[in-house]
């Protein structure tokens, strides 16, 4: 491999990782944001099971989003 191909090859890996570490950060924020936002919404409430909770939330973020 010739020493132009390694340098645009190193350079094409680094793109790819640098485009995977956004994705991740980007998964990673919108997990914490959905966290905080059903923290938030389940302060002073109290349900019966994790699915009752889960139903509730998934009605509350569809209204959330479409109102």
């Amino acid at each position: 491999m010739s020493s132009d191909t390694t340098h645009v090859k190193i350079i094409q890996d680094s793109i790819l990782l640098k485009e995977k570490n956004l994705f991740l950060n980007d998964l990673l924020v919108g997990y914490a944001k959905e966290k905080a936002t059903k923290m938030e919404f389940v302060k002073g409430q109290s349900f019966n099971s994790t699915t009752e909770l889960q139903r509730v939330f998934s009605a509350y973020t569809y209204w959330y989003n479409n109102k």
